[in-house]
């Protein structure tokens, strides 16, 4: 049919005379580029002619009765063009056509595809979540300044992983060398700057982008007023103040930043292809497909993804990671990984593992960060922590997790271990996300927050904030400061204990942590928001005498860790005490019932540490209450008195960690 209707006259109200216009020319863009594709399938439905398949140019007839002669005839079907089993194309400016089988169910689905008969509207309420579940994403890749480290390296290694199935196998070498170049190239092309020396790369860019090599996002509106509101938007911005400018110019930046990281591996890869021959179609294909093509979907994408914000990207990552681990090299890829993880577990124990103290630092680390990281230890206590790629990051855990169970240890037995693979294999390959617990695990990813506060546990395991242990001795949110908290999260703390009736040292009807407020802030701000909080709680902890945790540097917290310090003793510390709790009640209940309670203490050695558990717990509590005392008096010398008193409660914690080990 027509591209465009013919002017006729009207008597409906002019309205949205630019809104119109532009989706006009957003229509007639996007027929091209679908006829594009659809005459790639035209030809290739004439070149390969299947009767239970398709056919082209054989319009679908009817049977009908001639009301002149009064005999049936076969004819064209005049509805054939509107069919759901014909696709429609122009081809020299002409009408083409291709006649899918309707009884073949692949066929016939073909076709829906090819005409987006098998997408429907969200509901209201739906698209209304997607929103939100986009806008989450967003701040948490699109512009988030450490995404796009942490993703860039695990882009390049899956990127060269997954080369082994690619037309370019054995041509790692030369992808990885030209990554750094391509990386700078699409981050000067972003930012409108250009040179000499990435004339070649950034003239490889323009190329991959017209070829459709990069994976994108763009805006559908639904009617000309909202094309016409997103207009409006966009002529506002231009008369932004200088704060607001400022604020859109970082994000831009952001943006920029990470569109380099995200397809500098594919644009070596393109490069490369080009170099070995390929046509700049496949090459493109094969650069969009080398890690995560986030384009690609299925029927049930659109609705699950609007709930669960990385649904399709975990499908298609897993997808992708399989092709490989069935391709050519899949054998060594899984056999090399899992060495590599038994290697660097056996080192790393080697150095962190307990030695005559009994101090165990590998303990310490948290699970979730040896799940997803490679731990290179730089001294007794601290370590780097180096990205592995998603999904591939199973294979290494079955190593260490092998390693650990062999070196012993009730924590470390085959059913422990067992349960620690499950949950990294359901953190791999679960595209919902949030496997910490099955609540989270089915909560829709704007509801995560609420669900994980109510739980006290983000998406790593971490406890969010520090409880009050005693329920009949209440304290205010301030006094339950877990370490290093942001000034404006202490700041609102204290208010809102305040207005809601509370004193320093009783809570008020409302009295939230700072821990808490800092969560809910980082969550509704994304990345930037929780680097900024980080930055701040750095240059403060100096002057408020709180503890600054390694994992709370900006940036550096990502790469790097410590196990010393209060930070470092207390999650293993508080396991250890609900541990032997639940033995206290195990062992003093069969004493109670008359039971056998001397076989009890015979089989679990830690009866003997019930006592020490209980006295730590205490006094633990004493320290923290004389420490926030100390902050509130704030006389000279306070802030010396409160890092003893911080030594003492981190001497307590280990000592109950030692005898626990």
């Amino acid at each position: 049919g027509a591209a465009a209707r013919q002017r006729v006259g009207s008597l409906e109200r002019v309205t949205n005379i630019l809104g119109h216009i532009a989706q006009q020319r957003e229509a007639a863009i996007t027929r091209g580029e679908k006829d594009r594709v659809t005459r790639k399938l035209y030809l290739m439905a004439a070149q390969n002619p299947d009767a239970e398949l398709w056919a082209v140019d054989r319009p679908p007839t009817v049977r009908v009765l001639d009301p002149v002669t009064g005999t049936a005839r076969t004819m064209v079907d005049p509805n054939y063009k509107n069919l759901p089993y014909v696709v429609m194309l122009r081809v020299g400016g002409k009408d083409a056509a291709i006649t899918f089988n309707e009884r073949n169910p692949e066929a016939l689905r073909l076709a829906q595809s090819m005409k987006n008969l098998d997408i429907g509207d969200l509901h209201a309420a739906i698209s209304l979540i997607a929103k939100g579940t986009r806008w989450f994403a967003s701040i948490n890749t699109q512009y988030n300044p450490i995404f796009g480290i942490i993703n860039f390296a695990r882009d390049l290694q899956s990127g060269l992983l997954n080369l082994s199935t690619t037309a370019i196998a054995g041509k790692e070498r030369e992808v990885a060398s030209g990554v750094w170049p391509a990386l700078k190239a699409i981050y000067r092309a972003q930012r409108g700057a250009s040179d000499g020396e990435q004339n070649h790369w950034q003239a490889r860019w323009l190329q991959m982008q017209a070829a459709g090599g990069t994976t994108g996002y763009r805006d559908l509106f639904a009617d000309a007023t909202e094309r016409s509101a997103a207009l409006a938007r966009t002529l506002q911005s231009f008369e932004r103040g200088q704060v607001s400018r400022a604020a859109h110019a970082l994000l831009d930046w952001l943006s920029d930043y990470n569109e380099a990281m995200e397809n500098a591996v594919r644009l070596a890869a393109f490069d490369v292809a080009l170099g070995s021959g390929l046509s700049q179609e496949r090459a493109a294909s094969l650069a969009k497909n080398l890690t995560v093509n986030f384009n690609r979907k299925g029927r049930q994408s659109r609705e699950i993804g609007a709930l669960y914000a990385f649904f399709n990207a975990s499908i298609q990552g897993t997808a992708r990671m399989a092709q490989t681990l069935t391709g050519p090299l899949g054998r060594k890829i899984m056999l090399g990984g899992v060495m590599l993880g038994a290697v660097n577990a056996m080192l790393a124990m080697a150095v962190m593992g307990g030695g005559d103290d009994g101090d165990d630092a590998w303990a310490k680390i948290p699970e979730f960060v040896k799940e997803k990281n490679l731990i290179i230890p730089i001294a007794r206590t601290d370590y780097l922590s180096l990205p592995l790629p998603l999904g591939f990051h199973f294979l290494p855990n079955i190593g260490r997790l092998s390693v650990e169970m062999m070196v012993g240890g009730r924590d470390h037995s085959p059913a422990s271990q067992l349960g620690k693979l499950l949950q990294v294999l359901l953190d791999a390959f679960n595209p919902l996300g949030g496997t910490q617990s099955v609540s989270q695990l089915v909560t829709p990813t704007i509801a995560d927050p609420a669900v994980a506060l109510a739980q006290n546990q983000d998406w790593t395991g971490r406890p969010i904030y520090r409880e009050n242990h005693n329920p009949l001795n209440p304290q205010p949110g301030m006094a339950l400061v877990k370490d290093a908290a942001t000034p404006w999260a202490k700041v609102m703390a204290q208010a809102l204990n305040t207005i809601s009736g509370g004193t320093a040292y009783q809570p008020g009807a409302w009295s939230p942590t700072p821990d808490q407020i800092d969560y809910v802030i980082g969550q509704l701000t994304g990345g930037v928001g929780r680097e900024i909080g980080k930055l701040a709680q750095t240059l403060t902890a100096p002057f408020t005498g709180d503890e600054l945790p390694a994992h709370k540097v900006p940036l550096l917290g990502r790469l790097y860790g410590s196990t010393k310090g209060i930070s470092g003793e207390s999650e293993l510390f508080y396991n250890n005490i609900k541990r032997l709790n639940k033995i206290e009640n195990e062992y003093k209940g069969r004493m109670k019932a008359g039971e056998d309670a001397d076989a009890y203490r015979k089989q679990e050695p830690l009866v003997d540490q019930i006592g020490l558990g209980n006295q730590a717990e205490a006094a633990v509590s004493k320290l923290r209450r004389l420490r926030r005392e100390e902050q509130l008096r704030a006389d000279p010398g306070w802030q010396d008195r409160v890092k003893d008193i911080d030594q003492q409660i981190e001497a307590v914690m280990r000592g109950v960690n030692r005898a626990v080990k």
